[in-house]
């Protein structure tokens, strides 16, 4: 029986004895968070559980009377048809939370996005260097009117192709903005800016952060992680820009710190042994 807080991201097409896919008819698994469920239109199948050495476990006749066992998470399992009338499809669900990360291959919102939620639940938000709307997509499904800003035409396009499809999203803008103009237009209750800093230029770095403290809201919150770069650990990335230590946080002296440390952590970018590439970020939670 499916659980009723799972939500279907993908269907695939039909397929019949003739095009049910070599892969499924062998030993594989569901993906880390993704369920399964096979829908039989026409003839029968027979559903193999399996463990990871490949021993079968239990056996199912499926028909379009008797439907196949829903497939949890990492699953090992295998299919085979039973006679040549064979059409059925193929249906992927995952938790509610994971849907925009499954269906549009999002990465996770950044912890700390999630974090900030403790602080304020609703009112207007602006995501500068948005990318493709991980945290805008979060924000804007919490209850915040989101305005999502990225360099990138690609990102936007693709964030917008999101807000098309999906009926939740309507009311997310996002548009294409540079930061380092400075030049935010509205007031927002909340701003954050999640691992974009070290792509500007260090000139640019006082006018961009004066301009997000003077588009806060009284009472508002900015949110910046960005990383930093020390004597004792420097950046093992060479970006245009990394913040020194504390360096962010005497940026807001005249604000309340809610939140400010300087942490180890890792980039999606991958050294050349295949590891990820470990630096510190500061992490600054701000009330104005």
């Amino acid at each position: 029986m499916m659980d009723s807080k799972l939500v279907k991201y993908q269907t695939l097409p039909i397929w019949t004895k003739d095009t049910l896919p070599r892969s499924f008819q062998e030993k594989h698994h569901t993906k880390q968070g993704t369920w399964a469920k096979l829908t039989i239109l026409e003839g029968e199948l027979k559903y193999y559980a399996l463990d990871e050495n490949g021993n079968v476990q239990s056996t199912d006749i499926c028909s379009t009377e008797n439907s196949p066992p829903f497939i949890e998470p990492q699953a090992w399992h295998k299919v085979k048809p039973l006679g040549d009338n064979l059409r059925c499809f193929l249906e992927f669900y995952c938790l509610a939370e994971h849907y925009y990360q499954k269906k549009y291959h999002l990465s996770a919102p950044h912890s700390e996005v999630l974090h900030i939620l403790k602080y304020i639940q609703s009112g207007d938000a602006l995501d500068l260097g948005c990318g493709r709307g991980r945290n805008s997509i979060l924000l804007q499904t919490s209850g915040f009117n989101v305005t999502a800003l990225d360099k990138s035409e690609a990102a936007i396009g693709k964030l917008q192709e999101i807000i098309d499809a999906e009926e939740q999203c309507q009311g997310l803008h996002a548009k294409v903005y540079d930061i380092q103009t400075a030049s935010i237009e509205n007031h927002y209750d909340l701003i954050i800016s999640t691992v974009v800093f070290q792509f500007l230029q260090s000139v640019s770095i006082s006018s961009v952060i004066q301009n997000i403290q003077e588009h806060t809201l009284p009472g508002g919150y900015n949110l910046i992680v960005a990383p930093v770069s020390t004597n004792d650990n420097p950046c093992p990335i060479e970006f245009p820009f990394t913040f020194a230590e504390n360096e962010l946080k005497n940026y807001y002296h005249l604000w309340k710190i809610c939140k400010y440390n300087e942490e180890l952590g890792v980039f999606h970018r991958m050294d050349e042994k295949g590891h990820p590439y470990q630096a510190k970020f500061a992490t600054l939670i701000a009330q104005k």
